[in-house]
């Protein structure tokens, strides 16, 4: 059976019936004819709108895009809302190919995914601002100096200068959020702060899995908490040692940042690491 009813949204295929064209501006004495759109049949007998606006990949080519079609040549386009002041089934060629390459895209350049690119350029936006253009597999992404490795600002954008005099080599990097696209052209929002995140997580976790309770292990004091001292273990795995697991004047000796000691994984739960000094 023949679909006869559809929806805003949806994407359908159908035939050009009727090239829409309107006489010359005043510009040109009115010669000649000007292409503004094309009628496109599907379903059964049901036609829709397709503006030159709404006719191709972006903006820049949509006129050569419309030029070039015929009647009876295939279009796939998606079901748009019907424009103010207007009536009839309104389409956009441009919104389902957006729809298919966007697609096609995310399922590479979706968000967390690790990408290996070369830098191509570095971009300047402001005196406090920019950001490193780095070619992908024929698509350009962009890392905001912000998310450039660093644990300053001065450190962040001097990383992006430096990458500027480097084009041509390769950056791995990881992909902020699914890859997005305005106007015929891809975004793709790259970081390398959280590439360095992810690849640390994924040390702690691989040396955390090593770890057996009851082991024993040398390590030092990181931080000082309220009530513990926190120990960097190898890894770096991070553990806690309570404060009752010291006497007191070995508590004195060892609440220094840099303290070395050694002591015993009392338990492993849910990525938390609980040590002991018992019987050491």
């Amino acid at each position: 059976m023949t679909k006869s009813k559809f929806s805003v949204g949806e994407t359908v295929t159908g035939k050009v019936a009727r090239i829409l064209v309107r006489k010359g501006s005043s510009e040109d004495n009115g010669k000649g004819e000007q292409r503004y759109g094309v009628v496109v049949q599907f379903g059964a007998k049901t036609n829709g709108m397709l503006h030159l606006r709404h006719i191709g990949t972006n903006t820049e080519q949509s006129s050569k895009r419309l030029n070039g079609l015929q009647v009876g040549d295939i279009i796939e386009a998606k079901i748009i809302a019907t424009p103010r002041h207007s009536y009839g089934t309104h389409l956009s060629e441009r919104e389902a190919l957006q729809a298919r390459t966007t697609e096609t895209l995310r399922a590479v350049y979706q968000k967390g995914a690790v990408v290996t690119g070369k830098v191509k350029s570095v971009r300047i936006f402001s005196e406090t601002s920019a950001g490193v253009l780095v070619e992908l597999d024929g698509v350009i992404g962009m890392m905001h100096d912000s998310q450039a490795a660093g644990n300053t600002t001065s450190q962040r954008q001097q990383r992006v200068l430096a990458l500027g005099k480097a084009l041509g080599s390769e950056l791995t990097l990881m992909v902020m959020e699914d890859a997005q696209i305005v106007d015929g052209k891809v975004r793709v929002a790259l970081s390398e702060t959280q590439l360095l995140e992810w690849q640390a997580k994924q040390r702690q976790e691989a040396a955390l899995g090593l770890l057996k309770e009851g082991s024993l292990e040398m390590g030092k004091v990181v931080r000082l908490d309220k009530d513990a001292l926190i120990v960097e273990l190898s890894g770096p795995v991070e553990g806690r040692l309570p404060h009752g697991e010291l006497g007191g004047a070995v508590l004195a000796s060892v609440s220094k940042i840099g303290a070395k000691m050694r002591v015993k994984v009392a338990s492993i739960a849910s990525g938390h690491v609980l040590l002991s000094r018992k019987g050491l």
